[in-house]
C-alpha cells in the first residue's frame, strides 16, 4: 500500500510543498486513491444499497474511518471520541471543506467534499482532496474558533 508522508523533509520541493501549492497536482493524486464513483458503486446507490452518499456527514465519516484504517497518513489519525471532531464550512450548496482534529495537536486534517449531480436527487457527496495542516492555518481557517 502506498502512503503519502507529509512530514519528511527533502533537498528539493517536496511531496507536501507540491500537493499544497497545485490544485491539479492534488486532484490528481487523491482521483487516483479516492476516485469518482465507479460504474459499480453507481448501480449500488441505484438500488439503494449506497445511501448514505447522499449525506454528507456519512460520506465524511466513512472517508475518516477509512483514513485511520489505512493509515493514509503515516503517524497521523484523525481523532475521534465518541465521533470524529470537526468544523464544517460550507462554500455554497454544493462544497464543503471540514477540518478534522487530528492525534497530534500541531496538525489538522482538511477535507474537501463536493457535492456531484444525480438523477433526481439532491446529489452524491465525495471526498475530492485531503491535506495536512498546521493548527494555527486551522484556526486561521476557522476565524479563531
Amino acid at each position: 500500500m502506498f502512503t503519502i508522508n507529509f512530514f519528511k523533509k527533502s533537498n528539493g520541493l517536496d511531496f507536501a510543498t507540491a500537493f499544497a501549492a497545485s490544485s491539479t497536482f492534488r486532484q490528481s493524486v487523491i482521483s487516483i486513491f479516492l476516485p469518482v464513483y465507479s460504474d459499480n458503486e453507481i448501480k449500488e446507490i441505484d438500488n439503494g444499497h449506497m445511501t448514505g452518499s447522499f449525506d454528507e456527514i456519512d460520506v465524511l465519516n466513512t472517508f475518516l474511518e477509512r483514513f485511520n484504517l489505512e493509515n493514509m497518513e503515516e503517524g497521523l489519525k484523525a481523532k475521534k471520541h465518541r465521533g470524529f471532531e470537526k468544523t464544517l464550512l460550507y462554500e455554497g450548496e454544493d462544497s464543503i471543506k471540514a477540518i478534522v482534529t487530528s492525534d497530534n495537536p500541531d496538525y489538522k486534517l482538511l477535507v474537501m467534499m463536493e457535492r456531484i449531480e444525480y438523477e433526481e436527487t439532491a446529489g452524491l457527496w465525495q471526498v475530492v482532496a485531503y491535506q495536512v495542516i498546521d493548527a494555527k492555518t486551522a484556526k486561521e481557517m476557522t476565524n479563531g474558533n
